[in-house]
């Protein structure tokens, strides 16, 4: 039986067995995993390219990564607002409503994406010299984050696309497309960031030629992979079978109540990430003095890790899925018990990465940076992020779930408190005061993310994550 006919069966009422939801879990899970770390190997790869034009190149990427991964999160967020809207709507067999949700997603998603691209534009020059950049990294980073804010509204729609897919239980798909564009990612980087090459072939020789961009090639490079793949995403959620396929016979207008509803499930998820990234962004400019080797040594760590814990956000869109179908569908048992079922997987997966990654952590550096300074501190700062890998994943997994559930509010909280309640202060305190440089940064990482794992636990088995889907349906029968 397929993922789709499980979900039909979910979806009509019908009974599963442990068996089958294990192995629905697992159809779910595969292909966004297999995207997951599909999107770690493009930057694994990417950082590979860029490390080898020189450590301030890679320092350059490093500097404005986290203000990136910030403007990113800030659409990300409201495109969730849209997406557990209709996963429920789905799993109460509304149809109608969905492709309704899917409509006013494009509409105002991409407006918001606009705004941040041109915000982005504006600040490119000036926002390296206010993270602390040495001169040498200004240009280079300036750039690298102007390139992507220009390509912000297509990586958006991408994203929106495979994320309507995903809602309706398409994981396949995405998956593919995911992987595709990590692929493309290669090919346009080697073109964009390298003047050429010449390749022999049974004696003859073949140069292929490249634009040599570096920093801002890389930038270039992975854009032009998002508007191949973009299109071809908006293709399959729009193509004749897709049951999110806009219909001319129906008509679309912007619905207060949706939009609200998706602006309430959003804000906190943008406060989340807001808080998430601001406090990366503070890391930066906590590493940046201790110099370009640890700033260097830090992005690569970041990348390699995210081998681990990519995997873990696969399954949280799996258990975001489910949870919000059968709660849509009322079947709030089936809910928590899928919730069990995908928190178990996360834990088990994401520790048993860990342990992986401790052992080959010198071969994964060694493969990025041939700076042997470099190699020696990442490798350090991994070996400590990977003892609490599997709770980690439990915060990762578990916010997935409460997704489902439309609990974006407590969760954003509970990420805020321990993020600058325990990270950030810790932080300062290794570096300043016991002066252990970027070692100090990463045990405080290690402390807070096993903190925070252990208090999404702690309301996962409460219960209480279950509330505030019942709020929102009480408040629409009120109205």
């Amino acid at each position: 039986m397929t993922a789709e006919e499980h979900l039909v069966r979910l979806r009509n009422g019908q009974s599963m067995t442990l068996t089958e939801k294990l192995n629905l879990v697992a159809r779910l899970s595969l292909p966004s995993m297999m995207a997951q770390i599909s999107t770690v190997i493009m930057e694994y790869i990417d950082s590979g390219m860029v490390g080898h034009l020189g450590r301030d190149a890679t320092a350059s990427i490093g500097l404005v990564m986290t203000s990136l991964w910030l403007v990113g999160g800030l659409c990300t967020s409201f495109i969730s607002g849209f997406t557990i809207q209709t996963a429920l709507a789905i799993g109460a067999k509304d149809e109608k409503r969905a492709r309704s949700l899917t409509f006013q997603s494009f509409f105002v998603v991409t407006a918001i994406a606009l705004l941040i691209c041109i915000a982005g534009s504006l600040i490119h020059n000036s926002l390296p010299v206010w993270l602390g950049g040495k001169k040498s990294l200004v240009r280079d980073a300036g750039g690298y984050f102007l390139i992507f804010c220009l390509f912000m509204p297509v990586m958006v729609i991408r994203q929106l696309c495979n994320g309507l897919l995903t809602a309706s239980g398409n994981m396949k798909v995405p998956g593919i497309l995911n992987t595709l564009v990590c692929f493309l990612d290669v090919i346009f980087n080697y073109i964009c960031i390298y003047p050429g090459r010449a390749f022999s072939f049974f004696g003859t020789t073949v140069v292929v030629k490249g634009l040599g961009l570096g920093v801002r090639g890389a930038a270039l490079g992975s854009g032009l992979s998002e508007v191949v793949v973009g299109g071809l995403s908006l293709y399959f959620l729009m193509k004749k079978g897709s049951m999110l396929r806009l219909r001319r016979a129906e008509k679309y207008h912007l619905v207060r109540k949706d939009i609200v509803r998706a602006v309430m499930i959003s804000l906190p998820m943008m406060f989340e990430r807001l808080v998430m990234n601001v406090a990366q962004v503070a890391y930066t400019m906590i590493i940046s003095p201790l110099g370009n080797v640890a700033l260097a040594a830090n992005s690569f760590a970041i990348t390699t890790e995210s081998l681990c814990y990519m995997p873990g956000y696969g399954v949280a869109d799996a258990a975001s899925t489910l949870v919000g179908q059968s709660i849509g569908a009322g079947r709030k048992k089936t809910a928590i018990s899928f919730g069990k079922i995908t928190l178990s997987y996360g834990m088990v997966l994401q520790g048993g990465l860990g342990v992986v990654m401790f052992f080959i952590a010198p071969w994964m550096i060694g493969l990025l940076s041939p700076d042997p300074e470099v190699v020696k501190q990442a490798v350090l700062v991994l070996r400590i992020e990977a003892v609490v890998e599997a709770f980690y994943g439990a915060q990762i997994v578990a916010s997935g779930i409460f997704r489902g559930a439309e609990d974006t509010f407590v969760p954003s909280l509970m990420n805020f408190f321990s993020v600058w309640v325990v990270r950030i202060p810790l932080a300062l305190l290794f570096t300043k005061v016991f002066r252990l440089g970027l070692l100090g940064v990463w045990i405080a990482m290690a402390t807070e993310l096993f903190f925070r794992g252990v208090i999404f636990l702690v309301r996962f088995f409460t219960g209480r994550w279950m509330k505030r889907h019942e709020k929102w349906d009480s408040l629409e029968q009120a109205g």
